[in-house]
């Protein structure tokens, strides 16, 4: 099958476009053969294969054309019908012009929604940056160490003592009570005299020692935040 009814096999079933570019110029130049009523005719078979996706059936050609040469030598004839070489054209390129806005439309919508996205994330990070970390007024919440795993069903109270001391929380409990980490860990022997049994993991220790050590602290800073 030819290129030029290939692609006329797509108009069949695109949506109609209400209108199709006219060229005055180029229309007076190409009727210029023509009488009144072949021009009429002419116009009226344009309008038809655009009206019916691109092709005019041959029964509706014929009757309109009949046996008159000159019109018939402006389109060109397939399994299907008739049409318009330069109408199927125009068609073609309003077609892909409308696709291509399309694209661009969806295009920038997408970037719009990137943008108002990142905008809003900006604004929750920037949020979070008015707590100053240095506010001795405020005891921020401490990290959950990732390099301590311990499973939440071992409940060994000798092994979260033994790892408190160099554990990151620690470090982070000492910043935030705003007491010396050699302090602190001679506060470890006293807080082990009263410490629960078991716990359900190593950060609820963590918690507890924490809460203690501030209770026990020389200036009694009240808690704000705990693990979670």
């Amino acid at each position: 099958m030819p290129a030029h009814e290939r692609e006329l096999r797509h108009f069949l079933f695109i949506m109609k476009d209400p209108a199709f570019l006219f060229y005055p110029s180029d229309f007076l130049t190409g009727t210029m053969f023509l009488n009144n009523e072949q021009i009429g005719i002419y116009i009226r078979l344009l309008c038809s294969q655009h009206q019916h996706g691109g092709l005019i059936d041959k029964l509706s050609f014929n009757s309109l054309v009949a046996n008159n040469d000159l019109l018939r030598s402006k389109f060109i004839e397939t399994e299907h019908g008739f049409y318009n070489e330069r109408l199927a054209t125009e068609m073609d390129k309003r077609n892909k012009k409308s696709n291509n806005m399309s694209e661009t439309a969806k295009e920038v919508w997408k970037q719009r929604k990137t943008q108002k996205l990142y905008k809003s994330n900006t604004n929750v990070k920037e949020k979070n940056t008015n707590v100053k970390e240095n506010d001795t007024n405020v005891i921020h919440p401490i990290n959950i160490n990732k390099d301590i795993i311990i499973n939440k069903n071992i409940n060994d109270i000798e092994t979260y003592f033994k790892e408190l001391s160099n554990s990151t929380n620690f470090e982070n409990i000492s910043k935030s009570l705003n007491i010396p980490k050699d302090k602190l860990t001679l506060k470890i022997a006293d807080f082990k005299k009263t410490s629960k049994i078991d716990y359900l993991n190593f950060n609820e220790f963590c918690n507890h020692f924490k809460n203690w050590a501030n209770k026990n602290n020389s200036s009694n800073l009240k808690l704000k935040t705990s693990f979670k």
